[in-house]
């Protein structure tokens, strides 16, 4: 146990620690959790730059904005931003610590931390869950990462979705909603990634009603489900992929994956800038 004058330096030392944040894409729950986790590590947040409200907007190129902020000299920055290869290849030579806030569809790490951290905290074995990814998982960043920590974990997952957004050369099983939700025991409904669809305006899933029919969790479809977890990445678009009713049942864990979010950022914060 610390004593307070151990507590008051320890976060005087975190006090002088600054992070810089970069979103060239939108966000609600990642980018408030970075700045609460910082809040509360008592950080500062100097500066947050976001998409159009930068000089992107008058032509500067996402890896110019970047080699700015950095030559502002933060202890820490979070970006998120599209499927920029010349970015990713900046990103990984820079000196200063940064944190993958979400790129392109390539992968969110911090969110699928949070989220087997949501699954972690209920007390269940890890390995014997089963987890059923719904809906657009080839154009989704959760889910590249997602699948990519659920193989270290050693645990079972499958998808389910229309055929042509599943993943490429994948081998995972794909499941009706019905029989995946029989399988499962966890369920995670994604958002569909319409910016990054080549076909957003001629799909035939863009009748919602029809996307919700097919692949919606409702009280229907769960009825399918049995004493596992419901959870979604956010944001939510309901009357598609969920309906308004599923955040009040008992099974539902989503406002439960904003909190653990913060939490996990937090962890990555104290570690990397080793605030401990």
């Amino acid at each position: 146990m610390r004593t307070l004058k151990e507590r008051n330096q320890l976060r005087l030392n975190h006090f002088e620690k600054s992070m810089a944040m970069v979103f060239f894409e939108p966000s609600t729950r990642t980018r408030a959790s970075f700045q609460f986790a910082a809040f509360n590590l008592g950080m500062r947040v100097l500066s947050q730059f976001y998409g159009e409200s930068t000089s992107v907007a008058k032509g500067e190129t996402e890896i110019d904005t970047v080699l700015n902020i950095l030559a502002l000299k933060p202890d820490v920055m979070v970006v998120r931003y599209g499927d920029i290869d010349e970015l990713d290849n900046l990103l990984a030579s820079e000196k200063t610590p940064i944190i993958n806030a979400g790129s392109g569809r390539r992968g969110h790490p911090t969110q699928a931390l949070g989220d087997l951290f949501t699954l972690w905290s209920e007390n269940r074995d890890l390995k014997n869950e089963r987890v059923l990814i719904i809906g657009d998982v080839g154009h989704s960043r959760v889910a590249a990462s997602t699948q990519e920590l659920l193989k270290i974990f050693g645990i079972e997952y499958a998808f389910c979705g229309p055929c042509d957004w599943m993943p490429k050369n994948s081998s995972v099983p794909i499941y009706g909603l019905k029989k995946g939700l029989e399988w499962a025991t966890v369920c995670m409904p994604l958002r569909i990634q319409w910016e990054r669809h080549t076909d957003r305006e001629t799909s035939p899933w863009r009748d919602a009603k029809k996307y919700h029919k097919e692949f919606g969790i409702n009280s229907d479809s769960l009825k399918s489900f049995g004493d596992g977890i419901i959870m979604s990445p956010g944001p939510i678009n309901f009357s598609v992929e969920f309906a308004r009713e599923v955040l009040v049942d008992k099974r539902c864990r989503v406002f439960e994956q904003v909190t653990n979010g913060m939490l996990m950022r937090s962890a990555i914060l104290t570690e990397i800038l080793g605030l401990m």
